[in-house]
């Protein structure tokens, strides 16, 4: 099992970051916060910048929380036919997803790349490999050792 190139991570990046601009902030968050949430926008003008990297920050965390908890995938993982494993290759745990969620919030994550792995799979043990991969080191191991 191999984790994929850095530049199948930045497919990957670029995949999710267009979809959640493009798709869940301008065509679902944004219209239902003009709807619903008019007033509190009107009251809450001199925090624009604090205002949008929170509700960024919701998004980006919903988004990714519930795509790689429920697959393991997210979209762009999908259009790269990638997915989070373990180390060992085996499903993460919901925690694990939560923590390697959490990571990504940290200011500055983005720039953990420019080492050998971003810090969400660092602090988490995670890494990204093919779909399929995960099942042939898990069939690759002795009886004994998957105990």
């Amino acid at each position: 099992m191999y984790p994929v190139s850095i530049w199948l991570r930045l497919v990957n990046f670029i995949g999710d970051a267009l979809f959640i601009r493009f798709v869940l902030l301008r065509l679902i968050v944004i219209p239902a916060l003009q709807q619903f949430a008019t007033s509190f926008l009107i009251n809450n003008r001199n925090h624009p910048y604090f205002l949008s990297y929170l509700i960024y920050a919701v998004v980006l965390f919903i988004y990714y929380f519930v795509a790689e908890a429920s697959t393991g995938m997210t979209v762009g993982k999908i259009l790269t036919q990638t997915k989070v494993v373990t180390q060992d290759g085996r499903r993460p745990t919901t925690r694990i997803f939560l923590f390697r969620t959490l990571w990504r919030l940290v200011p500055f994550e983005a720039f953990s790349w420019l080492g050998y792995a971003g810090w969400h799979d660092t602090h988490t043990g995670t890494t990204v490999v093919r779909i399929g991969e995960e099942q042939q080191q898990q069939e690759e191991q002795p009886a004994d050792a998957t105990e």
